[in-house]
């Protein structure tokens, strides 16, 4: 079982703590690859659609072939994204865009997806909700199975392992899986 664990945070707080924990709570038969997008040069889609024309992947010069060969190979893809103006981060939203050059191997292989959202604001706020519903939206386009939506508030670097049984909780998912 091929796992692709994507953190869109520019720093190492709280979206890091929780796919960290994710990652050590798998299966340890399972071969996990974790990316953390700040350390990558991917670059806006063009929409020329060259990637169609041209074997399936982005024809630009930028690091996204290589996150998209570990996607379109995994069996679970697990996504973590801070919340920046009741949306995911930019550099998450740059590597969302490039699937769009591998839309038919994605949609034609199978996969498990996982969704962490971090944000300051409570859980009742909309921007989880619309967070939710995006990857939602992205699943059932792909053929995919949005296993677990896990909406996180939590602001600073601590706040995540502050949390009564929040920690418990993720790892619980990490190792149902």
């Amino acid at each position: 079982m091929k796992v692709m664990i994507v953190n869109g945070s520019p720093r190492k707080g709280n979206t890091w703590r929780a796919l960290s924990l994710i990652a050590h709570s798998l299966n340890s038969s399972y071969e996990v690859s974790s990316f953390n997008l700040y350390d990558y040069f991917i670059s806006g889609c063009r929409n020329c659609d060259a990637c169609h024309k041209k074997g399936g992947y982005c024809t630009q010069k930028d690091d996204s072939n290589k996150l998209l060969q570990f996607l379109v190979d995994s069996d679970i893809v697990v996504l973590g994204t801070p919340v920046y103006y009741w949306g995911i981060s930019a550099q998450m939203k740059l590597f969302i865009d490039k699937f769009y050059a591998v839309n038919s191997l994605l949609s034609e292989s199978p996969k498990r997806m996982l969704v962490v959202a971090c944000g300051a604001n409570s859980l009742d706020d909309v921007q989880y909700e619309l967070i939710g519903k995006q990857f939602n939206s992205i699943a059932k386009y792909l053929n995919w199975n949005f296993t677990k939506y896990i909406p996180v508030s939590a602001y600073n670097p601590d706040d995540i392992e502050r949390q009564d049984g929040l920690m418990q909780q993720i790892k619980n998912i990490g190792l149902s899986l």
